[in-house]
């Protein structure tokens, strides 16, 4: 089950685990979640509303399952972005998993950063750890057809 950790945990993230020590002062979320100069943004996916931006989507969806804590997933971050600019045809976004956990827990998240694609409702790729931005965009045009 996933917990979000406390001072003096062990945790796994980019798949070794690490020492959680806090989170350092003054790390602020990302701005790549706000559409800005009418350029697409990566989309923050919610547990609220998953099932319509996701499951529901006409479109393949790229999910990053992340946390603020985690430092390879801040290193995937820039690239998250960009493939949400380059990607009309595609929903590319980051799902907090502190903040939706039933989210992680469904789809048996236990290491990230991890990447999920999912077309017609359905988890159809599956990768953990930091990616290149060249194999991520191969995913997406593979099922984009």
């Amino acid at each position: 089950m996933w917990k979000v950790p406390t001072n003096g945990q062990n945790v796994v993230c980019g798949g070794r685990s690490q020492y959680f020590k806090g989170l350092p002062t003054g790390l602020a979320m990302p701005s790549i979640f706000k559409e800005t100069e009418g350029k697409k943004m990566a989309i923050e996916f919610r547990s609220d509303s998953f099932e319509t931006d996701v499951l529901n989507s006409d479109q393949p969806v790229m999910v990053d399952f992340w946390a603020t804590w985690c430092a390879p997933c801040r290193q995937l971050t820039p690239v998250i972005e960009e493939l949400a600019k380059e990607n009309n045809d595609a929903k590319v976004g980051k799902l907090d998993v502190d903040s939706n956990r039933d989210i992680a827990i469904k789809y048996g998240i236990s290491n990230i950063p991890t990447i999920l694609v999912f077309k017609g409702g359905e988890v159809v790729e599956r990768l953990s750890g930091v990616q290149p931005k060249a194999k991520l965009q191969q995913i997406l045009n593979t099922h984009k057809a």
